[in-house]
């Protein structure tokens, strides 16, 4: 897309050349101006993503267990109740919705989930357990979600309560861990663990 825009901008800049003298100069700052911008856009491609994709995967008794999310940081911000609001449904990470992929069957808290990708999300609760749910949407394309933009409860697969735990210990990054047993979720000070048996 930068390359047509761009080609348009020089053929917009020749057209004015044509005209008169005095707008030649107006045509060159003009051309001069859009590979300014397209420099510009293209130095912005390199930066460091804020919330950068991140896979976590692992096996759980023979079964691979991956999740595919983005991974904001705290940065100094106060996370629950106020960047992450108590009482609505969070994609689980950042940006796209959070993917959970199994390979084969498994039994979550005592459910069995079969072999393929799911959206994961989580709904916080101030003082309560808080639930994670299972979807079958995960993907824009195909499913019409972007993150929990979109979330249908009636295309829940299940849903499964968890006690978070809040400590003193800082989890700058959000991060999710495959243990033997399950999903572990880690974030600023709060961290949970999805149980996940064969």
């Amino acid at each position: 897309m930068k390359i047509k825009y761009f080609t348009l901008a020089l053929v917009f800049a020749g057209s004015i050349t044509a005209c008169t003298n005095d707008t030649k100069k107006d045509s060159e700052e003009t051309v001069v101006e859009t590979i300014e911008e397209v420099v510009e856009e293209d130095d912005l491609e390199t930066k460091k993503v804020k919330s950068p994709r991140e896979v976590a995967s692992g096996q759980i008794d023979g079964v691979t267990v991956s999740v595919d999310y983005g991974s904001p940081s705290v940065k100094g911000r106060e996370i629950w109740g106020d960047l992450v609001p108590f009482d609505n449904v969070w994609r689980a990470g950042a940006n796209e919705t959070t993917k959970l992929t199994l390979d084969a069957p498994l039994s979550i808290n005592g459910q069995v989930v079969a072999a393929g990708s799911y959206g994961l999300l989580v709904l916080p609760k101030e003082n309560e357990d808080w639930t994670v749910i299972i979807n079958e949407a995960w993907d824009y394309d195909t499913h019409g979600v972007w993150g929990s933009n979109g979330y249908d409860e009636n295309r829940d697969v299940l849903q499964v309560k968890v006690t978070p735990t809040f400590s003193g210990d800082m989890q700058e990054s959000l991060k999710y861990t495959i243990t033997e047993n399950g999903i572990l979720f880690q974030w600023d000070q709060a961290s949970f663990e999805i149980p996940v048996v064969k």
